[in-house]
Formats: structure tokens, sequence, C-alpha cells
């Protein structure tokens, strides 16, 4: 994820602006930094915001190692990074940690040479692996070219051996928003960034990649010059061309289709059952198929869903056996953990019939029966008022 703010003002977002519109319209003042740090006293870490000691002692910086950081960057909130001849002190003066992952870093950095907000990620090290994927990564962005919804990638560069993005700097993830504000989205909005994530995933499809990892936390608020709300697709550090290898295992849980649990042939319309579970989740407040491990997932998508698992998905995964799934046996033996949150099944929870329509077309287990992006764009629900 890029950002964390929202509102109603243009993006990207001033720091300022940024922090009064993610607070109603309140401003921020100094005694609201007095009660953390700093920001020259924070330290941006993997997983958390570390605090120097201001005094006596002056704080050392350490070198990170393998065996220390595991190839993961490390500095200050203030340092500047991209040393170049135009900025030898660095471009991008370093502002917040904006989130973190096995990947790396991203950061809210400014932009000396434009003064403008930006993402930057910024990619492990090591191992290699890492870099081989933010090579692919990189490619993926240019060749999408960052319209029709999707994150765009302004530049790339390397600093002291890693490979580093500058993104565009959005708003909130739309899983915060909903969080933070404790409800659910209101059925026009979800219908306004329903289409707009079908737009962007059927660009994606017809230039021939499938994103992989579409959740509601890599959908990112923005607003356009009209004041009307946009969102982002962004972190496409999965996605792959459709004619590439395919791995065993994609996704986040809570978003991932049947096919790639039991470990069956898999394509584009993994995307849209992601979507499917976004657009509930948007509905519901929360995620619509809980688990805690493939197991129990199973078990949770086929009693909200109430489906059986094709026999012939069944025949074409590896891992049917696994789960104890035959061609005569297709629906889960009942494993929910005893603090299962799932209650009813999805007709009970979705309140508007033809959104319930579509997350039916979305949530199929076939996937050849899965309705696809194209036809998606032309469901009623995205048109009837």
């Amino acid at each position: 994820m890029y950002g964390y703010q929202a509102g109603g003002a243009y993006f990207p977002l001033s720091p300022s602006t940024a922090y009064k519109t993610a607070n109603g319209g309140q401003t921020q003042n100094a005694k609201d930094y007095s009660t953390v740090a700093s920001p020259k006293n924070i330290e941006v870490m993997d997983d958390r915001i570390r605090t120097r000691v201001a005094n006596p002692v002056p704080p050392v910086k350490i070198v990170p190692t393998p065996t220390q950081d595991s190839g993961h960057f490390v500095g200050y909130v203030g340092d500047s990074i991209n040393r170049s001849k135009d900025f030898p002190s660095g471009r991008y003066i370093i502002k917040r940690k904006l989130g973190a992952g096995t990947y790396g870093k991203v950061l809210e950095c400014t932009d000396k040479k434009y003064n403008l907000p930006v993402a930057v990620k910024i990619v492990r090290r090591d191992p290699p692996i890492y870099k081989e994927a933010a090579k692919k990564e990189i490619k993926v962005l240019r060749y999408l070219g960052g319209t029709h919804g999707l994150v765009k990638l302004l530049r790339d560069f390397v600093h002291d051996g890693h490979i580093c993005m500058s993104l565009e700097m959005y708003g909130d993830n739309i899983q915060h928003y909903m969080r933070r504000n404790k409800k659910p989205f209101k059925i026009q909005e979800i219908k306004d960034i329903g289409l707009q994530i079908v737009h962007a995933t059927c660009y994606m499809h017809n230039k021939g990649v499938i994103h992989t990892d579409i959740k509601a936390e890599n959908i990112l608020l923005a607003h356009g010059p009209d004041g009307a709300v946009t969102i982002k697709v962004v972190d496409l550090g999965s996605a792959i061309f459709v004619n590439d290898w395919h791995p065993p295992v994609i996704g986040t849980l809570e978003y991932r289709a049947p096919e790639i649990i039991l470990q069956a042939a898999w394509s584009y319309p993994v995307d849209m059952y992601a979507i499917g579970c976004v657009l509930a989740e948007l509905c519901i407040g929360d995620f619509l198929f809980p688990a805690c491990n493939e197991a129990e997932y199973l078990s949770v998508i086929s009693f909200v869903t109430e489906n059986s698992f094709p026999p012939d998905l069944i025949r074409q995964g590896k891992a049917s056996a696994k789960y104890r799934l035959r061609s005569d046996c297709t629906r889960p033996v009942r494993s929910l953990s005893a603090g299962s949150r799932v209650k009813k099944v999805l007709s009970d929870m979705i309140y508007d019939a033809q959104l319930l329509s579509l997350l039916e077309d979305m949530l199929a287990f076939d996937p050849n029966l899965r309705i696809n992006a194209t036809d998606a764009k032309k469901h009623p629900f995205f048109f009837d008022r």
C-alpha cells in the first residue's frame, strides 16, 4: 500500500493537506507532534517506528548486515536517498513509513525536484529473488503506463544496492478507511468504487496481465478535479503476464480463489474472484471469508456461498485429496475454528439484489463459469440507480 490519508482534496496531497483532510478539516499543530517525537528522531524500521535517544549521546546508525536486517533498507526520517550529480545529498527526503513487508519498505518522501510527496518502494538487497521480482514489477508498471485507474510509476533508481520505485502518492486504502470510520460503504459508493476496480482489471487483462493480489488493502482512494471519489489499484509486485510461469500459490488467503487452494490451473478469473471478495467486504464491513488456514477457508467459502466444488476442478487439483475432496464428495468437511465469525450465508449478508447477483457471478467456484471483466462492466448493478 502506498498511502494512509484520505479526504476531499486533490491528489497528490501535501503532508499538511493530508493531515487536514484525514482529520475532518482540523489542522495539525506543534503540540500534536510533541506527543510522539520530533520527526528527525524517528527511525524507519521494518515493522515499527523507533524513537532515537535525543540526549545526551548522539544516536549511532548501524549499517545492516544480511543477518541483522535480511537485506532491508534502514534509514531515518529526514535522511535523503538517491544521490546524483544534480542532488548530491539525495533527491528524496524520507518523511515516514507507509508500509513494510517481506519485499522491503514503502516510504513517503518529498521529491526535491518538484517539491511533491511521492511513495518510494525500496526493495530488499538480498536474497537476489527480490531484485528479480522488482525488475519484473518495473517492467509491468512501465508496460501498463499508470492509466485506467492503475498506480503510476514515476521513475526507478538504485540506492545503496536497493532497487527503488518512485510512485504517485495517493490516499487511504479502502479497508483502512472503512475500519477507521467503523462502518461499511454505502451502496452507491460500492457501485462507483467497484466499477473503477473492474475497469482497471479489464484493462490489465486486455493487456495480458494478471494482478494476482487484488484486495481491499491494494485499492487506494484518490479524488479527481471534479471532487468525485476515484480509486487506484496498486501493488503489482506479484503481477504476471498471462504466458509467464504461474506460481502455485498467489494472493492473500481471504481473497484467494478455490482453484489456487486446490492447486489447479489458474488465470484471469482469480482476479474476478478477488474483486467479488472486495465488493462484499465493502458492503458488510469485514472479510467475507474470514479463516485462519486453507482447510478452514474451503469450509467457509462453501458454507457462505452454499456451493459445492465442481468435480472437474477437484480432479484437476493437486491438493484436493489433502482436503478430502473427491469427485463424489464435493463439499469439504465442516471445520470452522471455535472462534469463527462465519454465521450467515451470502444471501443473508448482502441486502442489494443486484449486488448479490454480481457476487454470485464473481464468486463461482468453477473459473470457467466466473464472470469476466468485460462482462462485469456491463452488469446491471453498476447502472441501476
